[in-house]
């Protein structure tokens, strides 16, 4: 590789939105849901404890404002360089609710007019979700630099994030969804062209949490 292209790469790497950064740097977004705040301290401890200072947790539970209004209150006090986004963000309604909350950051499975802007206007750093081209297209005509391919593995895979890195090579993608936490299957994906992996079930299971096993993924990945 010339000297030119590693310049230029530099130059696009430092063009980055700061978030974009760390979490390229962080490999994976963990992403995580639950009704007890205890619970969800104890897997934001584990993740902490392992270098993760971006979290994704998901707006899946009745009581979610609730469970995020205490868990940003006890991340402040004890993890406070931390960033605790909200994910499933699906409407603008939720997106001004978990704002109001503390949200750092929102994570979408969907691309729409109405988040853009919303996002746009109250400089709230978003990550759409994309399932085809048409999507990433309308996500970066609208200065969207990080979008979420979802779901990952049933979109075609390996295969479609080195295409959709191809087609748009200034794009950076955060791949989710079927993807698991061996150390050479998220290498697969971020040399086919994304970012970063999002992690939720294959991290913390779908049932009992073995925070042994969230540890030793988080820290085969590092």
């Amino acid at each position: 590789m010339s000297n030119r292209t590693f310049s230029i790469l530099a130059i696009t790497y430092n063009k980055m939105h700061p978030f974009v950064v760390e979490i390229k740097k962080q490999k994976i977004l963990p992403l995580y849901s639950h009704q007890d705040t205890e619970v969800l301290i104890q897997v934001i401890s584990t993740c902490y404890q392992e270098g993760i200072r971006f979290f994704e947790f998901t707006n899946r539970t009745a009581n979610a404002s609730d469970v995020f209004k205490s868990l940003k209150s006890h991340c402040i006090s004890h993890f406070p360089d931390l960033k605790l986004g909200v994910g499933t963000i699906k409407n603008v309604a939720d997106a001004e609710s978990f704002c109001a909350l503390g949200a750092d950051f929102l994570v979408s499975p969907i691309v729409s007019i109405d988040l853009i802007s919303y996002t746009k206007s109250n400089s709230v750093f978003w990550i759409p979700g994309c399932a085809t081209p048409s999507e990433v297209a309308l996500a970066e005509n609208n200065e969207i630099e990080f979008v979420k391919i979802f779901p990952a593995n049933l979109l075609g895979g390996l295969g479609f994030i080195k295409t959709m890195k191809e087609i748009f090579p200034m794009m950076q993608f955060l791949a989710t969804g079927g993807i698991n936490g061996d150390k050479e299957e998220i290498n697969s994906w971020l040399m086919a062209g994304a970012t970063a992996v999002g992690l939720g079930s294959s991290l913390f299971g779908k049932e009992l949490l073995d925070f042994d096993k969230i540890a030793f993924i988080l820290k085969a990945n590092r």
